[in-house]
């Protein structure tokens, strides 16, 4: 699972298995030696066997990012971090830029609702994005929020890391990165294009309306997101 990123020191306890320019998956050494299994045994630890660090760009500071107990559950993270992630950070040249982006995209990832879990009970989480939406947007209070996404909007070639809003009638864009801030709001009925794009960063969601074009992209579940645009947007038509 995705963890708050948490500064650490690299020990003799973890094999390095893969690794590139920001990123390293590691998993942790047999636990058949004495002298790990007699710390855990007496610090009570309960430490998953994989975990992926990363690793700022201008220093030898490593921060945690994931973990998992099964292979194949950390993989998942790792192919994430290789199809999504590192297209985007090959394009940013700025060293405490790229630390700025992928701290800001861990910790959304953490935080992110899915949509099945709001389907029968509102989690504390979305109850906050809620206020958030109705706030940040002066949205009237009748107006439903559908979902809210941990995404990137596409600014240049640097993308601003935020949240996006998706209501009944509203497609909204929040973000404040270092004190900068992003605030878009667009009518459903006001979209004449809604269209997925494929180019040699990554995949992005472009939306375009008779005045502007945006785009949109790092979503961890893009065709979910895109499939609930397309709904409302069909229906915000009718």
């Amino acid at each position: 699972m995705w963890v708050k990123p948490l500064q650490i020191q690299i020990s003799g306890f973890w094999s390095t298995d893969r690794a590139n320019s920001y990123f390293i998956l590691q998993r942790r050494r047999g636990l058949t030696t004495l002298l790990v299994a007699t710390i855990d045994t007496v610090l009570d630890n309960k430490i998953n066997r994989y975990r992926i660090l990363y690793k700022r760009p201008d220093a030898e500071i490593y921060f945690l990012i994931a973990e998992a107990d099964k292979k194949e559950d950390i993989e998942e993270h790792w192919k994430w971090i290789e199809v999504i992630m590192m297209p985007t950070l090959e394009g940013i040249d700025v060293a405490d830029d790229i630390n700025d982006f992928v701290q800001w995209k861990i910790k959304n990832l953490c935080t992110e609702v899915a949509y099945e879990d709001i389907a029968d009970i509102e989690t504390e989480e979305f109850k906050n994005a809620k206020k958030k939406f109705h706030k940040v947007f002066n949205m009237p209070i009748d107006e439903k929020l559908v979902i809210y996404y941990s995404c990137s909007f596409w600014r240049g070639r640097l993308p601003r890391q935020g949240y996006l809003y998706l209501s009944v009638n509203y497609l909204c864009f929040y973000s404040d990165l270092l004190g900068k801030e992003i605030t878009i709001v667009i009518k459903f009925t006001d979209i004449i294009s809604l269209e997925r794009i494929h180019n040699i960063v990554s995949e992005t969601i472009r939306i375009c309306t008779r005045l502007h074009e945006y785009n949109f992209g790092m979503f961890r579940k893009l065709e979910e997101t895109f499939q609930i645009m397309e709904q409302i947007a069909n229906f915000a038509a009718k």
